[in-house]
């Protein structure tokens, strides 16, 4: 339909007679914080036909976005600067105590005591991935409880926990599922469900946390996921055990998942480390988790797309340890006891290693752990830096202060910070992150602190005290929504019509949009005779310009526009929505 001309103040038309009515504009009322807008002026007992037009920055304005913007005057689009996304927030796992420290980025200080991962009596054990949601808060994986370290071995009485757990952006612990046994990869998609890879039984899940469902696998607080509609990462296939049954000897079970992330084209990238004394290697696993459109919460059979291993003829070591995802869709990898850095192409074509910059000679080694990637796709790299022989480890890894190398894309070495002030240092340095503002997040597990440093100043240290064993080299500063998963992204416009009409005979709701090939633009509506009463209202989709919208003749109409982009680097738009109804004004 053509675009309608109106100027900032929000003016309602009448089809059947000359008046002009003036919209008042109420922010803040009913339905939380959605825009209103409303009749004035018009008095009388006549019924009068009414069409109010969303076109201009100020109409929209009249809404709540979130997820859009109008940079370009007059339409709303995805936000697509993605850098800009700051999430607020670093979450720090403390697998010794079962907490989890949460850190303000700005002020670079820890935000109250450590939190307690208990939901509703259950204690997350032995916490270490991490995802950080929209919302700012984080899931954190449970591995399992280790058992009493002195009673014996404690890898033969490692117990896996089945749990993932959700923490709130205020810090509160708010949501629990449960998936597969010893959940070591937790990563969010552009739909917002969360997928798990559980270490102990090889398995992979699907949940919609909005519902708790599972969507790969069915899952209960009494039972797990269906493991025979889990995705199975065992090359002998046979994934799962029963609940109950006794714990096998940790890591019993070949080829595990071990990290996660979503790519820009809507896969999830796994990485499956080794057991020694197997013929299991570590492997990339590339699987296709995309949702045909408009079936986004419906259980979708996911496949392997492609298992990809470092060419031994290329590397001397073929270990992998921490991933991240450039700009590009490329992969990186930390290589542990291989001490490099490893890239692999989107399609799983292997680049090359290269040496991971820390500590060497004289029996050191830097043991490259977690990895992360910059706004401008540099890679860095933290470096545990620590003694070869366990033997003289045992009495001189204290001496060894931890690092972070950066590299630019090709490998090459540009710098590598020794994490080192006056007063502190620290000490295995297990994961890296990199903030909205481009400031470089260094985890050390054994000296439990955390530093941070701007990149053109390394020297200028911040230290932040964590405790409790810090055990994380996964997203815990949102890299993911930045840098990937939001370049697949839902948005929504949403803005509530007050019709000030007893029994109002709501029309048609007609829209103007475009959207380039992988992207979409929907609208739903619903109504309610009471602002409060609309949030348990059901949304009903609707087609452009239908005869009439599915309403009954209630007072308020809100409006909802979804922006989705599926796996591509393009936004829909949506130019103008108008909204016609008729009804003899009371209010």
């Amino acid at each position: 339909m053509p675009r309608a001309s109106t100027s900032p103040t929000l003016s309602l038309f009448l089809v059947a007679a000359t008046v002009t009515v003036v919209l008042v504009a109420l922010f803040g009322t009913g339905c939380g914080s959605v825009g209103i807008v409303g009749v004035d002026n018009l008095g009388g007992s006549a019924e009068h036909e009414f069409t109010h037009v969303f076109t201009e920055n100020a109409d929209f304005d009249t809404g709540i976005s979130a997820g859009v913007n109008h940079d370009r005057a007059g339409e709303l689009r995805l936000n697509v600067d993605l850098f800009a996304f700051n999430t607020p927030y670093l979450w720090a796992p403390l697998f010794v105590t079962n907490q989890l420290v949460r850190v303000d980025t700005m002020k670079g200080e820890k935000l109250g005591e450590s939190i307690d991962l208990i939901f509703n009596g259950e204690t997350c054990y032995n916490p270490s991935r991490t995802t950080v949601d929209i919302g700012y808060g984080v899931w954190v994986g449970c591995r399992g409880n280790w058992g009493d370290p002195t009673d014996g071995d404690p890898l033969t009485k490692y117990e896996p926990d089945r749990k993932v757990i959700h923490v709130n952006k205020d810090g509160v612990v708010d949501q629990v599922l449960y998936a597969g046994w010893a959940a070591r990869a937790v990563a969010l998609d552009a739909y917002g469900h969360l997928w798990v890879g559980s270490s102990y039984d090889g398995t992979v899940w699907e949940f919609d946390p909005a519902t708790g469902e599972c969507l790969v696998g069915d899952s209960t607080p009494d039972q797990p996921c269906n493991t025979e509609r889990a995705l199975c990462l065992r090359q002998d296939g046979a994934c799962g055990f029963a609940p109950g049954a006794p714990p096998l000897v940790r890591r019993d079970g070949g080829t595990f998942p071990y990290g996660a992330m979503v790519d820009q084209d809507g896969f999830l990238w796994l990485k499956g480390s080794a057991k020694p004394g197997t013929d299991y290697v570590a492997a990339l696993y590339k699987v296709d988790i995309r949702h045909e459109p408009g079936h986004e919460n419906e259980h979708s059979a996911h496949g392997v797309a492609g298992v990809f291993t470092v060419p031994a003829d290329k590397c001397s070591c073929t270990n992998l340890y921490g991933m991240t995802i450039d700009l590009t869709g490329d992969v990186w990898t930390g290589g542990a006891a291989c001490n490099d850095v490893k890239h692999f192409r989107s399609d799983g074509t292997f680049v090359g290693c290269y040496p991971a910059g820390g500590m060497s000679g004289d029996g050191k080694v830097s043991k490259s752990m977690g990895v992360a990637v910059d706004v401008d796709g540099s890679i860095w790299v933290a470096n545990n830096n620590q003694f070869d022989d366990p033997a003289t480890a045992s009495h001189a890894l204290a001496d060894l202060t931890g690092s972070v190398t950066h590299l630019d894309p090709s490998g090459k070495i540009l710098q590598t910070v020794l994490l080192e002030s006056a007063e502190r240092r620290v000490l295995r340095t297990k994961g890296v992150g990199v903030d909205a503002f481009g400031n470089i997040w260094a985890m050390g597990a054994t000296s439990n602190d955390i530093m941070q440093f701007n990149p053109a100043h390394p020297t200028e240290l911040r230290v932040i005290d964590a405790g409790g064993g810090m055990y994380t080299y996964s997203d815990m500063l949102g890299t993911g929504l930045r840098t990937v998963t939001t370049r697949q992204k839902v948005g929504t416009w949403t803005a509530i019509v007050d019709s000030r009409a007893a029994q109002p005979t709501w029309g048609s709701v007609a829209w103007t949009a475009t959207a380039p090939e992988r992207t979409s633009v929907s609208v739903s509506v619903r109504c309610a005779n009471e602002r409060e009463a609309l949030k348990n209202a059901a949304w009903s989709q609707i087609a452009n310009n239908p005869d009439a919208v599915p309403c009954s003749g209630e007072r308020y109409l809100q409006v909802r526009a979804t922006l989705a982009a599926d796996g591509v680097n393009a936004s829909p738009a949506l130019q103008d929505l108008t909204l016609s109804w008729s009804g003899t004004l009371t209010w």
